[in-house]
C-alpha cells in the first residue's frame, strides 16, 4: 500500500492504512453474515488510499469507490475474487454499508473516536444549516461527510471544499459550506457534468475552477460569507499547496 501511495509512507500513514485494511476485513464479516453482497478487493483499498491523498479526508474519499446500487446476495454463499481492479460485484447503498460497518465495529470504538464522531456531526449540522440558508434548498443535509439533497448524494465538487477536523478549524468548515452553497446556486449541475473531462485529474481541476467561479459571485452584502470564503482560501490547507 505505501509503495503504491507514497504519501502515506510515514507513521501516521501506516495507522491510516491499517484502519483501511480493517474496514476491508469488516466487509468480509458483513458478507459472511449476509449483510453485504460482496467485499472490498485490495485494488479497492488502494483506490481508497489514492482518493484520500486527493481529498485529504478518508471518509470523503470512501464515497467514490462505492457505487450507489442495490444488490441481491446470492442464494449459495460464494466468496468473490479479491483480484478485481475495483469492486468485486455490487454493493448495497453506502448508507446501509456504513450502518453495517458501524454495527460490526461499535464495541471497538474508543472514547476519543466517539467524541470525534459527535463533533463531526455537530459541525456538519451547523454547516448544512448554513448551506440551506444561502442556497434556499431546504432538503440539504450531510450524511457520512457527504452532502445530500433528499436521498440523492451530491457531487464532491472539489477537494478544497472537503475540510477535515484533523487539520482545519471551524472557520474552514464554514468557508467550505458557503462555497458549496454558492456552487449550488450558480452552477448548472447537468451542464457541468456533460462538459466535464473524462480523465480524473482533469475532471477534478474542472470542478475546482467551477467552484472558484461560483465563489467569485459571492454577494458583497453578505460580509460574513465573504470572510468565511477568504478564511478557507487562505488557510493553507488546500491539497495542491500541501502536496507541493
Amino acid at each position: 500500500m505505501q509503495a503504491r501511495v507514497p504519501h502515506f509512507a510515514n507513521s501516521a500513514g501506516q495507522k491510516l492504512i491499517e484502519a483501511m485494511v480493517a474496514v476491508a476485513d469488516l466487509t468480509r464479516k458483513g458478507f459472511a453474515a449476509g449483510d453485504l453482497s460482496t467485499l472490498m478487493s485490495p485494488r479497492t483499498v488502494i483506490t481508497w488510499a489514492e482518493n484520500a491523498e486527493i481529498f485529504r479526508d478518508p471518509a470523503v474519499a470512501f464515497s467514490p469507490v462505492l457505487p450507489e446500487t442495490s444488490a441481491t446476495r446470492p442464494s449459495a454463499p460464494s466468496w468473490p475474487s479479491t483480484s478485481s481492479a475495483a469492486l468485486t460485484g455490487n454493493w448495497t447503498n453506502p448508507t446501509r454499508l456504513a450502518l453495517v460497518l458501524a454495527r460490526l465495529h461499535r464495541d471497538a470504538a474508543p472514547a476519543d473516536v466517539q467524541a470525534t464522531a459527535r463533533q463531526q456531526q455537530r459541525v456538519e449540522e451547523l454547516c448544512a444549516a448554513a448551506i440551506r440558508a444561502v442556497s434556499g434548498k431546504a432538503d440539504l443535509h450531510f450524511r457520512g461527510r457527504r452532502l445530500y439533497r433528499g436521498h440523492q448524494a451530491l457531487p464532491l465538487f472539489a477537494p478544497h471544499l472537503s475540510p477535515s477536523l484533523a487539520t482545519d478549524d471551524f472557520g474552514s468548515f464554514r468557508g467550505a459550506a458557503d462555497g458549496m452553497a454558492l456552487r449550488l446556486v450558480h452552477s448548472d449541475a447537468d451542464l457541468h457534468r456533460s462538459l466535464s473531462p473524462v480523465e480524473p485529474l482533469a475532471r477534478m481541476l474542472s470542478s475546482c475552477w467551477s467552484s472558484c467561479a461560483a465563489k467569485a459571485l459571492a454577494p458583497p452584502d453578505m460580509p460574513g460569507l465573504v470572510r468565511n470564503l477568504r478564511h478557507r482560501m487562505n488557510s493553507g490547507q488546500w491539497p495542491f499547496t500541501t502536496a507541493a
